[in-house]
């Protein structure tokens, strides 16, 4: 409602900001010039939420883990392939450091959590360290006065000189006053970085990432990714207390947090419970790989028809044991979905060519001599 607005005053009145798009909450005397409104003005930063999270009563022991290797290391990176459920991670752990639900988060302030999404500003380089910047100065007031009060602020420049201008410089400089942030350690969630950017962009993000913690042992990062081989352990080598990594492969109680996926499902969906039993729907795991993402489209896929589609994914071939990759079998199951989806093969094929169509033409932007032909 008074979106823009500074330096007014409203009589005996509180304003909470809650609910902000990074999960922010904060509280701010807006009877004072507004520091988050000029610094929004110069930094720009990227303020769209993420939505995710994960199932009650699934990730709960990796979910621990991570807060416990947060704790005692500066950066956590997460990795795992496509589907593995890593935003949904991210988002349960932002409300966990949020609502500090851990005995060790008493002295651990939530910053900012950021969503790199499949989408031009998301990925565009220039965007994620303002945006990181914006978030740690709301929670390191010192931080944000020291850059609001900077007449020359610059948020130009390539990675390097964003990250030298923006954080390390600044920060040092508070360093040499002896001003500290008011938590014992402030906390910031990446998601998606292979979404970001390209390979070199990443490797040097996470390599000043490692610089500014060595001198800030304050700040903790966490970091999902799929496992892409430019930020392997080969290029991004370990540290104790700084960098380690967290392999979403590697946990065990991933089949039983799917099958609690899969009946939390089953139990929302009558037509569904009414028509299988749980013992059947669980018999469909070998086709699921461990990929939340499968688990997801085979219980929708279920819903539409159980009997019938259960028939189907039967005959469907099962996982690792087909010999097949996973991702083999994930498109295998899209074509079987996709395939046995269609009640009206003559309208809905055409729907779905056209829809495919107008995304292949507009991946890349069209000369005008193309337009011209499409509209003849």
């Amino acid at each position: 409602m008074f979106q823009g607005s500074h330096n007014f005053t409203v009589q005996e009145s509180q304003f909470i900001h809650n609910e902000s798009p990074y999960f922010i909450h904060n509280q701010y005397d807006i009877h004072a010039p507004s520091l988050e409104h000029d610094l929004r003005f110069k930094l720009k930063p990227d303020l769209r939420p993420g939505h995710k999270q994960c199932l009650k009563g699934t990730r709960v022991e990796f979910l621990n883990s991570v807060i416990q290797s947060m704790l005692s290391n500066s950066i956590v990176l997460i990795h795992g392939r496509a589907g593995t459920g890593k935003s949904s991670i991210a988002g349960s752990l932002a409300q966990i450091l949020i609502k500090k639900q851990h005995p060790g988060l008493s002295d651990t302030e939530m910053a900012m959590s950021f969503y790199c999404i499949r989408e031009s500003r998301d990925k565009d380089v220039s965007v994620l360290v303002p945006t990181l910047v914006y978030h740690l100065a709301c929670a390191f007031p010192a931080f944000g006065e020291k850059l609001a009060s900077d007449s020359k602020l610059d948020i130009g420049g390539g990675l390097s000189t964003q990250f030298d201008n923006l954080l390390l410089d600044p920060l040092q400089a508070l360093k040499e006053e002896q001003r500290t942030p008011p938590a014992e350690k402030i906390a910031i969630i990446v998601d998606g970085l292979d979404e970001w950017g390209h390979e070199d962009n990443r490797v040097l993000f996470l390599k000043k990432l490692q610089n500014l913690c060595r001198e800030h042992g304050w700040m903790r990062f966490v970091i999902t990714s799929r496992p892409n081989p430019e930020i392997g352990i080969e290029f991004l080598p370990e540290h104790t207390g700084l960098f380690l990594r967290m392999d979403l492969s590697q946990d065990n109680k991933t089949e039983d947090d799917i099958k609690t996926f899969i009946k939390d499902y089953r139990n929302e969906h009558p037509k569904l419970a009414k028509t299988l039993s749980e013992v059947e729907i669980l018999s469909l795991l070998p086709y699921i790989n461990s990929l939340f993402i499968l688990a997801d489209v085979v219980c929708k896929f279920l819903a539409q028809r159980p009997d019938q589609n259960f028939k189907i994914l039967q005959n469907t071939e099962r996982g690792f044991k087909s010999g097949k990759k996973s991702y083999d079998v994930l498109y295998s199951l899209y074509d079987t979905v996709l395939t046995e989806s269609i009640e009206d093969p003559a309208n809905q094929l055409c729907s779905y060519m056209n829809v495919i169509g107008t995304i292949c033409m507009l991946q890349k932007p069209l000369s005008m001599a193309c337009i011209d032909q499409v509209h003849q």
